[in-house]
């Protein structure tokens, strides 16, 4: 019998290890789940997940929306192989850069980035690709006016714990069951 991880319960305890990285006076307000399915000849062009910075000028929780601060992408594609296409291009200097890495969308292959820093694309799919997204979007909180913090407003760059943290708690999950 397989491991098996209730998804809904690993995303609550990514949601604990996310407000315990965020900067003080914020928290995850929600997180979008989103099932992608490419059909050949299916491409995203270059783009960021979020067009404003969430930690500084974003309308946070205006209209009842919350600001993307993460993106977290998983991929479903048992057996994939170059040929197949569809793979995840990251670009740190776009639009005067070159591509900085591609990611192979090999089943269980996953990424964590700033929704608002990372230019990325995925190239064109030969046959169906599949992957699950979470947007991690985050509102502000009242702090007490004496626990206030001058550097609570900040550029974190929280995504490589993340990424760590996000590991650590499938392999706890699945040591669980």
């Amino acid at each position: 019998m397989p491991n098996t991880v209730r998804f809904k319960e690993w995303v609550t305890l990514l949601r604990a290890a996310i407000n315990k990285h965020l900067p003080r006076g914020y928290e995850v307000a929600e997180i979008e789940e989103q099932y992608l399915q490419y059909t050949e000849g299916g491409k995203f062009e270059t783009h960021l997940d979020t067009h404003c910075n969430p930690l500084k000028d974003c309308r946070l929780g205006e209209d009842g929306q919350h600001p993307r601060l993460l993106t977290y992408l998983v991929y479903l594609n048992p057996g994939w192989v170059e040929a197949d296409g569809g793979t995840f291009v990251i670009y740190e200097g776009w639009p005067d850069q070159p591509a900085q890495e591609v990611l192979k969308p090999t089943l269980g292959k996953g990424i964590f980035f700033r929704s608002d820093k990372l230019h990325h694309s995925a190239e064109w799919v030969n046959t169906q690709k599949r992957a699950i997204t979470l947007f991690i979007n985050i509102k502000k909180v009242e702090i007490a006016a004496d626990q206030e913090d001058a550097t609570a407003i900040r550029n974190t760059d929280m995504t490589a714990a993340l990424q760590q943290e996000a590991i650590e708690l499938a392999k706890r999950a699945i040591q669980r069951h």
